[in-house]
């Protein structure tokens, strides 16, 4: 004879095994990856209901050194410098083949930013997220 405490204690501990096995970082997207050339751009839109952290890894795929300058915009109008600082303070340099770098960003007052890739060849991976781990 089962005792009562029993039935209900099974069915709770199957609904605990279900919640931990769902993801922790609900929203979060799997990163894109994409590989820019020099000259060459990359445009990507935020969903600010999906979206509250833009993490970017830049790797230098070049022999040589690698530049990547960020701009941000909200609504189609590039942000002032007074709100995201000069040009030189989001152009990125990685002066190693293979080296890497990885910046976050708050997107609260952006919807939209661009990535052009100044010098060599960069593997540029974008992770979209609510929450940073």
């Amino acid at each position: 004879m089962a005792r009562p405490g029993i039935t209900y204690f099974i069915p709770a501990l199957i609904l605990l095994g279900i919640i931990c096995a769902q993801p922790v970082y609900a929203g979060q997207e799997e990163p894109d990856r994409i590989v820019l050339l020099s000259n060459e751009q990359y445009v990507g839109k935020i969903d600010p209901k999906k979206c509250r952290y833009l993490k970017i890894t830049l790797t230098n795929l070049s022999e040589e050194a690698s530049s990547c300058l960020i701009a941000f915009y909200k609504e189609r109008v590039e942000l002032s410098t007074d709100r995201v600082g000069p040009a030189e303070s989001r152009t990125f340099a990685l002066e190693k083949p293979g080296e890497s770098r990885t910046l976050v960003w708050t997107t609260l007052n952006f919807d939209e930013f661009t990535l052009n890739v100044e010098t060599g060849q960069i593997q540029i991976a974008i992770e979209k997220t609510l929450y940073l781990k």
